[in-house]
């Protein structure tokens, strides 16, 4: 399918990811998720997506510099979905090139 677009969701939290994953489900959609950065670095390796939602606190490593490595070798719309909430964290994840930042607890349907 030429137009299906290729979604990598960073997410340790296996039951937010996959309820992202349901609450985003269509037929133009293709997830991948994974719950650590190395796991999301041997998929990044694999084929360009189309958009990362990345967690920041991930069990091996943070978001953010994950975002830094890959857009050093492409490009690809980003959303930051994290517990941090505070004014700092959000410029800074504004100011890396992140389309939204999105904090944690947060509605589905938002």
């Amino acid at each position: 399918m030429e137009d299906l677009k290729y979604i990598l969701i960073l997410e340790d939290d296996a039951d937010l990811a996959a309820g992202m994953e349901m609450a985003l489900a269509d037929e133009e959609f293709s997830f991948t998720v994974c719950g650590t950065v190395r796991e999301a670095e041997e998929r990044i390796g694999e084929r360009k997506f189309d958009l990362l939602i990345l967690d920041v606190n991930l069990p091996d490593g943070n978001g953010s510099e994950f975002a830094r490595k890959v857009l050093t070798k492409q490009s690809a719309a980003f959303v930051f979905l994290t517990a941090h909430n505070l004014d700092d964290d959000v410029i800074q994840g504004l100011q890396l090139g992140a389309d939204d930042y999105i904090t944690k607890p947060f509605s589905i349907r938002v």
